[in-house]
C-alpha cells in the first residue's frame, strides 16, 4: 500500500473532518452511552492532535466515549485487515487518501487507476466516478 507523503496539512485537515463527521453520525444515531475505538497511524504531532480533538469531542457530547488506538503505520493497514476478517474492526479508522481509494475500489469493484485520481479528489467526484464505470 502506499504512504501518503503529499499534502500534509491537507491530509491531517482531511482525517479530522472525517473523524468529526463519523462522531457526529454517531451521535445522531444513539442517545445512550456509547464507546467508539478510533484507530490511527500517526506521529507524535499528529497525535497530540487527534488526542484534543476526542477530548473536545467527549466534553461536547456526554455518553460518548472515544478509545484512541495508535498503531505503527507499517503493520497499520495488515492490523486493520485482520480486525475486520475476526469481526473486531474498529468504529472509525484512519485511511489516507491512497488508500481510501484502493479500498473503496476493491469493495465496489471499480478499478480508480492512479491516472484517475486528480478526478476523485471530492466526494461527490468519487460518487460520479463509480456509479459512472461500465457494471455499475
Amino acid at each position: 500500500m502506499t504512504q501518503d507523503v503529499g499534502w500534509p496539512f491537507a491530509s491531517a485537515v482531511l482525517r479530522l473532518v472525517v473523524l468529526a463527521l463519523a462522531m457526529l453520525i454517531a451521535c445522531a444515531v444513539v442517545a445512550k452511552e456509547v464507546h467508539l475505538r478510533f484507530v490511527v497511524y500517526d506521529g507524535d504531532q499528529g497525535l497530540r492532535v487527534l488526542r484534543q480533538v476526542v477530548r473536545e469531542f467527549e466534553q461536547a457530547h456526554p455518553g460518548i466515549e472515544v478509545s484512541l488506538e495508535n498503531v505503527p503505520y507499517g503493520s497499520y493497514f495488515q492490523k486493520l485487515l485482520a480486525q475486520y476478517a475476526a469481526n473486531v474492526a474498529p468504529d472509525v479508522a484512519m485511511m489516507d487518501f491512497v488508500n481510501f481509494l484502493e479500498a473503496l475500489s476493491d469493495r465496489v469493484g471499480v478499478d480508480i487507476p492512479e491516472a484517475d485520481y486528480p478526478k476523485v479528489q471530492t466526494l461527490e467526484q468519487i460518487v460520479r466516478y463509480v456509479t459512472a464505470a461500465p457494471g455499475s
